[in-house]
């Protein structure tokens, strides 16, 4: 950071959803925005949807099943079918918290889908493939997440030109018992192969989505 120089932080949280046994698609979705946008804009309104449904968090799997703590809006218990009315009024609840996350003008919301059967074919195609790609659609996903919210954390600060605002962009994910090892990993490697989109990348952290609310907005965005 140069003389005259100040530094604002990126928040940008991740989360996956796959179909259920992620052999078809896999998805990972992502919103960002400036952290003080994230405090006085996103969470007071998210936390008063919650409270005015009486739910401890929101999990777009959750709601869309019946389960959880939207388990209140079944007419039976699982795993019955839900009946219409329950489907109608699920989808009302969660319709409200798409439109939230729509309705915040600095909060970008960005997704990657990885078609499982594609890479397993270019993979088997080319003999090369695997090096450069890896063979997990998390990871694959992943970075190239990170690369485009790091080159768009660049193009900011490269047009807003010297002696202004800096942003620097704090990763959160999901946290992920089985990928977190090497989601860290990757994310140094990331950083040290492309120092073009990684100049502006900051930490790398893990987070509860029961707990983090921005959380549970990318997971419905990435559901």
């Amino acid at each position: 950071i140069g003389r005259g120089e100040t530094l604002t932080l990126i928040a940008a949280y991740f989360d996956e959803s796959s179909d259920a046994k992620a052999e078809r698609v896999f998805t990972l979705g992502a919103y960002t925005a400036l952290t003080r946008d994230w405090v006085h804009d996103f969470e007071p309104p998210w936390e008063e949807l919650l409270k005015k449904h009486n739910l401890d968090y929101f999990r777009a799997t959750d709601c869309e099943n019946g389960t959880g703590p939207f388990k209140q809006f079944r007419s039976h218990p699982f795993p019955l079918p839900l009946t219409t009315e329950d489907k109608t009024k699920l989808t009302e609840i969660k319709t409200e918290f798409v439109d939230l996350a729509l309705s915040l003008r600095y909060m970008w919301g960005l997704g990657v889908n990885v078609f499982v059967d594609d890479l397993r074919s270019l993979l088997l195609s080319e003999p090369k493939a695997e090096a450069v790609l890896g063979t997990e659609p998390y990871l694959i996903g992943y970075q190239i997440l990170l690369s485009k919210i790091g080159l768009m954390a660049k193009g900011f600060n490269d047009a807003q030109g010297r002696g202004f605002q800096r942003h620097m962009v704090g990763f959160v994910f999901d946290e992920n018992k089985d990928m977190r090892y090497r989601a860290k990993v990757q994310y140094e490697r990331f950083q040290a192969c492309n120092p073009e989109s990684s100049t502006w990348m900051a930490s790398l952290s893990f987070g509860d989505d029961r707990k983090v609310l921005e959380l549970q907005a990318a997971d419905n965005l990435a559901f």
